[in-house]
């Protein structure tokens, strides 16, 4: 497996470890409901296709 800082994709087993950075990195407790949100939304994308992890992290900044 590649290291993380050298490959931008990322897989579904490592989905939890981006939503608990980017929850922390937002201050959100990972039983909100908003963090619950974001993870169901990094969820969808990553079904739909989206595994770059830059733009996976795009859409966790920008979520409210």
């Amino acid at each position: 497996m590649a290291d993380e800082t050298t490959s931008s994709i990322i897989h579904i087993a490592d989905l939890d470890k981006l939503h608990e950075e980017i929850c922390a990195g937002k201050g959100l407790s990972l039983n909100s409901e908003a963090a619950k949100a974001l993870h169901v939304l990094l969820l969808q994308m990553h079904s739909q296709g989206v595994h770059d992890k830059a733009k996976l992290e795009e859409a966790g900044r920008h979520f409210p």
